[in-house]
């Protein structure tokens, strides 16, 4: 029955993909390869067949107006960010809001895309609220080559979407992200 519910438009699924999937094994390192280059959403620069995050619904969601408590964090503040999300179609949702950082040079083996938090939240169909994230400044380490966590300086674009940043995920279906730029002191 749950599965007639989905396909018969009942419930709208609200599933989002736990990893990258590549279009092919040559887009993959080789196997003896144990750096995560070219691996995961993280450290993937061609496009996959589906990103990681990504997740349809029968719905239409629209995100707008991100905004951050400060566009220069320290190491002692956390970054609080908000964001209006609408479900602008015909069926009630579930919607998976993804946070991701990037930095916008991406040198010392610093992760393209970084997820920092997500959250769940239900809409009826028409309804807006806003979404709030807070992430700590411990959260804002990234992991260096010894594997020590440490504090990157530098320009870094924030997203909150419904899937990992890309074109690609806007291509396929997914709602069009909001993005800001920080800086880390």
């Amino acid at each position: 029955n749950a599965v007639a519910d989905v396909l018969f438009g009942d419930y709208s699924p609200s599933g989002h993909l736990p990893i990258t999937f590549p279009k092919n094994i040559g887009q993959m390192p080789p196997y003896d390869d144990y750096s995560m280059q070219g691996r995961t959403y993280k450290y993937m620069r061609e496009d996959p067949a589906y990103p990681f995050g990504f997740g349809l619904t029968y719905s239409k969601t629209e995100f707008s107006n991100i905004k951050v408590n400060t566009s220069q964090p320290g190491q002692d503040e956390a970054l609080s960010v908000t964001v209006n999300v609408a479900n602008a179609g015909d069926y009630d949702i579930d919607e998976v809001v993804q946070l991701y950082m990037s930095p916008i040079e991406t040198t010392g083996g610093l992760p393209l895309h970084s997820l920092k938090a997500f959250k769940r939240v239900a809409l009826a169909r028409g309804e807006k609220t806003t979404v709030s994230f807070s992430i700590s400044p411990a959260d804002l380490h990234v992991v260096n080559g010894d594997g020590e966590k440490t504090w990157r300086h530098g320009d870094y674009t924030v997203t909150v979407g419904n899937s990992s940043p890309g074109e690609l995920s806007v291509r396929l279906g997914a709602a069009l992200p909001q993005q800001t730029t920080i800086t880390l002191k």
